[in-house]
């Protein structure tokens, strides 16, 4: 893809295009950006704020994440998939992980979970289950929507055995 083509789908010409970034890449840095900056805002406080008991807080955040998947996939894969080449994209992606990690800890204490430092502790399994949760809606969201729905479903599943099947 061209900064040319780039233009053409935005409605823009290539020097008006220009005028606002100076590359692709730095096209890629702000959709990554806005992407990220709603994920980050809409899954932590539906993990914070969310009132219900654990597992429908827990629901309602893969809910919501599954949506910015189905809305914006495109840019969240290229945001995982240049992660490791740009790194302004990867502290993007690796903080709003990092910020949604934290979020199913403190999801995790107040469901009963230990807030040590063990690999069965809040923090480690809360890492955990963040990066599983992006793996799984990035395969999926490769496929259709109707598979983000499918891992959204999955990834209850293991959340649920994860807490014991507890329902609290």
């Amino acid at each position: 893809m061209t900064v040319g083509d780039i233009a053409e789908a935005v409605g823009i010409t290539r020097g008006a295009l220009y005028f606002y970034f100076a590359s692709k890449q730095d096209i890629l840095i702000a959709l990554v950006a806005r992407t990220v900056q709603s994920l980050r805002q809409d899954s932590v406080e539906v993990l914070l704020d969310h009132p219900g008991p654990v597992h429908e807080v827990f629901a309602a955040a893969l809910e919501t994440t599954a949506a910015q998947w189905r809305d914006h996939g495109v840019v969240m894969r290229a945001a995982v998939d240049f992660s490791s080449s740009v790194p302004e994209v990867d502290q993007l992606w690796t903080g709003t992980a990092q910020a949604i990690a934290e979020a199913i800890g403190e999801l995790l204490v107040r469901a009963g979970t230990s807030a040590g430092d063990g690999p069965d502790d809040a923090p480690a399994l809360s890492r955990a289950l963040c990066w599983m949760v992006e793996r799984s809606f990035y395969q999926a969201s490769r496929v259709s929507a109707e598979e983000v729905d499918v891992a959204r479903q999955s990834c209850q599943a293991v959340w649920l055995r994860v807490q014991g099947g507890m329902t609290g």
